[in-house]
C-alpha cells in the first residue's frame, strides 16, 4: 500500500509560504502625498480639477488636490492587486476577492490571480464555512457534522482542499462508528467505517478503531490485521508496534497464510489467477457472471475475514490472506475434489441449508484438508475452521446446546455449523449491505 501523506495542511502550508512572499514583494498603487507628508496608497476612483476621490482599504476619502502635493498613479491591475492584499491581510475576505477578480479583469497575469484567489478562497472557506462545521464537531453533533462538511464537499468538489473535507467526514463517521458500538449496534458501527474508509481510504485512524472494536468482540486475530493495516499506513506509531508485536507471538503475522495446505499451495502456484477466474466465468450465463462472481467473492471474504471486515471494505477487503484465500477456493471449485469419507455429511447439510456442496468441499479442502482435527493459530477449529465466536453465533441461532469445546472437533457437527453460517452470511446477513448483489 503506498504511504499517505497524512497532513492534507502541509499542501497549503507551502501554498500560503509560496504566496505569502509573492505579498511582501512590491505591489504598486495610486499614491498620494499630503501637504503635510502622509503618504496614502490606494486607488483613484474620481478626479476632477478641484478634488480626487481617494479608495483605500480603511475607507474611501475626497482630498482637495491643494492639499496634495504629489500624485503616482499606476495601472488598475497594479491599485486592485494592492487593496485586494490589503482586505487579505485584514481577513475581509469576500472583499479581497472581488479586488482580486478586479484586477484579473484588469489585466494582471493569470498566474498572480490564481495563486491570489487560491488563498482567499482556502482561507475564507477555512475561517468562516469550515469552522461552522468544525464547531458542530466539536460538539459533538457527529451526524449532523457529516451533513455540513458533506453540504461543503459538493460546493467545493474541484477546489484543493477538497481532500481536506474528505478527511473530516471520514473522522466524523469514524466518531458514528464508536458511538454505535458503544451502544450495542455493531452493524451500524461497521457501515460508518465502511463511508469513513470510503472518504478516506488511507486513514490509518479508521483501522485502529477497526481493529480496537474488532478486539472489544474477542475478534484478535482480525483485529491483529486491521493494526497491520493502519502501520502500513502510518510506520512511526511506535505503541502501535508494541500491541501488534504482542499479537503476532500469539496469533503469527497476519498477512501470512493460514490453514492452507502444501498441496493447494502447490496446487495454487500452477495455475494463474485470471485463468482461474476465466475457467469459472465459462460455466456462468454472460448476464450473470459479474453478479454472481462478485456475490461468490464476498461470500468468500466473508467467511475468511469476518462479516465485519467485507462491510467497511465494501466488499473489497485488502488483506493479502484474503485475496490468497479467495484464489484457493476458486482454484478447487475447479476440480473434482476425490470422494472422501464426508461427502454424505457435505452433501446432506449443504443441500439443507442451500448452499453448493462443492463450495463447501473446496472450504474444507482449503482450511483444513480434511483434517477434523485442524486447529489454526487463530485457534479456529475442525474440519470448516470455526471459532469460538462463530460457532456459539451459530448454534444460538440453529436453536442448539452444543458446546464449542465438546464438539467442534465432531465432523458432522463442524459441517452443520459451517453450511449453517455460509447460508446466513448469505441469504441474511450480506443482503443487508449488498442487496443488489444477493438479490
Amino acid at each position: 500500500m503506498i504511504q499517505r501523506n497524512y497532513n492534507y495542511h502541509l499542501f497549503f502550508i507551502v501554498l500560503l509560504f509560496t504566496i505569502s512572499l509573492s505579498i511582501i514583494q512590491v505591489v504598486y498603487a495610486d499614491e498620494v502625498t499630503l501637504s503635510n507628508g502622509t503618504h496614502i496608497k490606494g486607488y483613484i476612483k474620481e478626479e476632477d480639477s478641484h478634488s480626487i476621490t481617494f479608495f483605500t482599504p480603511e475607507t474611501t476619502i475626497k482630498l482637495n488636490k491643494s492639499n496634495i502635493i504629489e500624485i503616482k498613479r499606476e495601472p488598475k491591475s497594479e491599485s486592485f492587486l494592492y487593496l485586494a492584499d490589503e482586505f487579505l491581510k485584514r481577513k475581509l475576505y469576500r472583499y479581497a476577492q472581488e479586488y482580486y477578480i478586479k484586477a484579473n479583469e484588469a489585466g494582471i497575469d493569470k498566474k498572480t490571480f490564481d495563486e491570489r484567489l487560491k488563498q482567499v478562497t482556502y482561507l475564507g472557506f477555512k475561517e468562516n464555512e469550515l469552522a461552522k462545521a468544525d464547531k458542530i464537531f466539536e460538539e459533538k453533533k457527529y451526524q449532523k457534522a457529516v451533513d455540513e462538511y458533506m453540504s461543503l464537499l459538493t460546493k467545493y468538489s474541484d477546489a484543493p482542499f477538497a481532500d481536506e473535507i474528505k478527511e473530516k467526514i471520514s473522522i466524523s463517521y469514524q466518531k458514528l462508528a464508536e458511538n454505535a458500538f458503544d451502544h450495542v449496534d455493531p452493524n451500524a458501527a461497521y457501515f460508518y467505517l465502511q463511508r469513513a474508509l470510503k472518504y478516506d481510504p488511507f486513514s490509518y485512524r479508521v483501522h485502529n478503531t477497526f481493529a480496537t472494536i474488532l478486539s472489544k468482540q474477542g475478534l484478535n486475530q482480525q483485529a491483529l490485521r486491521e493494526y497491520q493495516e493502519s502501520l502500513k499506513i502510518n510506520p512511526k506509531q511506535s505503541d502501535l508496534q508494541q500491541t501488534i508485536a504482542k499479537l503476532e507471538v500469539q496469533y503469527g503475522k497476519a498477512d501470512t497464510l493460514r490453514n492452507i495446505s502444501i498441496i493447494t499451495k502447490i496446487a495454487d502456484a500452477k495455475i494463474a489467477n485470471i485463468q482461474a477466474r476465466k475457467e469459472l466465468e465459462k460455466e456462468i450465463p454472460i448476464k450473470e457472471r459479474k453478479l454472481k462472481n462478485d456475490a461468490l467473492n464476498i461470500l468468500l471474504q466473508a467467511y475468511n475475514a469476518g462479516p465485519a471486515a467485507v462491510v467497511v471494505y465494501d466488499g473489497n477487503v485488502t488483506y493479502v490472506e484474503t485475496k490468497q484465500y479467495i484464489s484457493n477456493v476458486n482454484y478447487w471449485l475447479q476440480k473434482d475434489i476425490n470422494r472422501n469419507t464426508y461427502d454424505e455429511i457435505i452433501e446432506k447439510y449443504a443441500e439443507k441449508f442451500d448452499i453448493d456442496k462443492n463450495l463447501v468441499k473446496a472450504i474444507i479442502k482449503v482450511e483444513s484438508d480434511f483434517n477434523p482435527g485442524a486447529i489454526s493459530k487463530a485457534n479456529a477449529r475442525g474440519l470448516m475452521q470455526i471459532t469460538r465466536t462463530t460457532w456459539n453465533d451459530t448454534v444460538e441461532r440453529l436453536g442448539l446446546k452444543w458446546d464449542y469445546d465438546q464438539y467442534v472437533f465432531d465432523p458432522e457437527k463442524n459441517i452443520t455449523v459451517g453450511c449453517h453460517y455460509l447460508s446466513w452470511l448469505k441469504s441474511k446477513y450480506l443482503p443487508t449491505f449488498f442487496g443488489d448483489i444477493f438479490a
